[in-house]
């Protein structure tokens, strides 16, 4: 998860650096953040189905061939247009990680024992901000964008290596078209996991436009460097890593996981009220807001998870998951860009901060409806 995940937030911690080495600007950041999303939206259904196919050991092998090559691309790139290529392929491992995590777990662990294995699976994208915003910086400061972007590749080979080393082989596939397993992945997705997939996209879109210019926003208008933006964002990822596993564990003992999303939400739009409020109130309030929105968008993906597993039979756990992160990342490529040309266009952030708040607000909201509807419909089948 960690190298499927993190070339995206690595274009936000690198934000100032990527702008003054290629002459950018805050909507091309925004652009390189849309890519690293939109095609990893565009590529998740197929491979939610290939890792029903194929096994979690392949696609795990995959993704992480996918993130070497991405780094390197980076590593090498000396225009604004090699980093869009670089951006467009950090997409496909990005729509790779979470199906072939998700496959490995549901087939190789009862439900009781999923919920804190999710959780630290999923921490991993977290794990990753947490490195990048420590080590990137300053050995991109050291060494070079480049240096810091080849060292990346090299630990995803390593990464590749250790899978087939230490998991062992998946199953062989069942024949296409055969067995109940066939016929399970030919049912339609449950509405649940459509209103799992709702909820990620606004959700997704808040994640995207946070990651890609918190850190600017950090240098930019409340005074700090870009050594202490990087370790913010750092620090923040530890934080994330620490609730995702928490947060997932509680979420496997609910009847309905819709609640527990709706508060995520809400702690997500306070969160970044208060990471706005900065400028005005002080350094304080951007740690206090970025640590909050770590715990709340950065950690809603657990539980998420759990429930689009829990929906749906163990054939089509690969899929299911697939549409839940088209959603997310979805959202996750369309907001970056809006949120750039926003700022670039007023100079200013508030208008743009105000807007992820109601996004925010929008996905509570419709947890809430899920609640009602599900308890109207169990209320009508018992009744």
């Amino acid at each position: 998860m960690v190298f499927g995940t993190v070339a995206g937030p690595a274009v936000g911690i690198l934000a100032s650096t990527l702008i003054d080495q290629f002459d950018l600007t805050r909507a091309d950041i925004g652009r390189l953040a849309a890519l690293y999303a939109l095609v990893g939206a565009a590529v998740s259904p197929v491979t939610g189905r290939l890792a029903d196919r194929l096994g979690g050991r392949r696609m795990i092998v995959a993704t992480f061939l996918g993130g070497a090559v991405t780094f390197a691309v980076y590593a090498t790139a000396g225009s604004l247009a090699m980093l869009l290529v670089a951006a467009a392929l950090s997409g496909v491992p990005n729509g790779t990680g979470n199906q072939a995590t998700n496959r490995l777990i549901a087939t190789t662990l009862p439900v009781t024992q999923r919920g804190v294995v999710t959780g630290v699976k999923q921490s991993g994208v977290q794990l990753g901000r947490f490195l990048a915003g420590l080590v990137l910086p300053t050995t991109v400061a050291a060494w070079g964008l480049g240096a810091g972007y080849a060292a990346l590749a090299v630990l995803a080979l390593v990464g590749a290596a250790a899978t087939l080393r230490l998991l062992p082989p998946d199953a062989p596939a069942s024949p296409a078209g055969s067995g109940s397993g066939a016929a399970a992945m030919a049912q339609r997705l449950p509405a649940a996991v459509w209103w799992l997939a709702g909820y990620a996209f606004l959700l997704g879109a808040v994640a995207g436009a946070t990651s890609a210019f918190t850190a600017l926003f950090a240098e930019q208008e409340v005074g700090f460097t870009r050594g202490q933006a990087g370790l913010m964002v750092g620090l923040t990822g530890g934080a994330a890593v620490v609730s995702r596993i928490a947060l997932s564990r509680l979420a496997q003992r609910v009847a309905h996981y819709g609640p527990a999303l709706a508060w995520i939400a809400f702690g997500s739009a306070i969160s970044i009220a208060l990471t706005a409020a900065a400028p005005r109130l002080g350094g304080w309030a951007l740690w206090v807001g970025t640590i909050g929105v770590a715990v709340t968008v950065g950690s809603w993906n657990s539980v998420a998870m759990l429930g689009a597993m829990a929906s749906v039979p163990l054939a089509q756990a690969g899929r299911s998951s697939g549409r839940v992160m088209v959603g997310f990342l979805g959202g996750l490529g369309v907001a970056p860009p809006l949120f750039g040309a926003a700022v670039d266009r007023s100079g200013s952030y508030p208008r743009a901060w105000a807007v992820l708040v109601a996004l925010c607000a929008a996905a509570a909201l419709a947890m809430v409806v899920w609640r009602s509807l599900d308890r109207r419909s169990a209320t009508a089948l018992n009744g």
